[in-house]
Formats: C-alpha cells, structure tokens, sequence
C-alpha cells in the first residue's frame, strides 16, 4: 500500500502540484512586469500565460462581483497617497504579511490533522486492546 501512495505521489500528485505552482507564478510574473514595467523574460519565465489562463482560473476560484470588489479594496487607501515605489513597497509589505498568516493557518491545521489521526490510533489501540508487544 506504501508503494502504491508513493507511486501516485512522484507521478501523478507532484507532477500536479508542479503544473498548478508554475501556472499560478507565471501569472503572478504578469502583474508584477506590469506593476513594476518591467519586460517579460522568457528564458528565467518561460513563454507568457495566456490571458484566458488567468481568466479561466479567476472564473474557476468564483469570482462573483462581491469578491472583485473585495481584490479592488485589498489594500490600504493611503497607497493613493504616496508615490508609486513606495506604494509598490507598501503593497508588498501587505502581501507578506497576509503570506504569512496563512502559511500560519495552514501550518496550525496540518498539526491539527496529526493530532487527531495519532489520537484516533491511540484510541483505537485502546479500543481494541493493543498494546505495544
């Protein structure tokens, strides 16, 4: 069963997880090009995405007019105030910290699940009378 899980794990799983990160970076390099009027670098990037890419992942995350009104007010208002690198700079500093709460949230809920599958063994064990020998 082991082999198995690993098997699905190195051709199926990360191959996946590979195609979405690179897809979402590229996509992430198109604003940031456009934010900081930079040109595009097809040999450190690679090609382009395609603007139905971006457009086909934003329909598939749902974005109902609510949350686009949200992502138009993602940042302070006083960036309209300050001149434009230290806006971007400003941005930036708002993005990391909203990186890290959720690499926070995210870390605090897989330390969740393992708890509580190691405490659903542990009872089971008990349960059914196991004991280590």
């Amino acid at each position: 069963m082991s082999l198995l899980v690993v098997v699905f794990d190195l051709f199926v799983f990360t191959p996946w997880v590979k195609k979405w990160r690179d897809n979402a970076a590229r996509i992430q390099e198109v604003f940031d090009t456009n934010l900081f009027e930079l040109e595009w670098n097809e040999i450190v990037v690679g090609k382009k995405p395609e603007y139905e890419l971006a457009y086909e992942k934003a329909k598939k995350y749902g974005l109902d007019a609510e949350r686009i009104v949200n992502l138009k007010e993602w940042y302070p208002t006083v960036i309209d105030k300050v001149t434009s690198i230290f806006g971007v700079f400003f941005c930036q500093r708002v993005n990391i910290y909203w990186d890290t709460r959720m690499r926070l949230r995210y870390s605090l809920a897989v330390r969740m699940i393992l708890v509580l599958i190691e405490l659903g063994v542990m009872g089971y064990g008990i349960y059914t009378k196991k004991d280590m020998f």
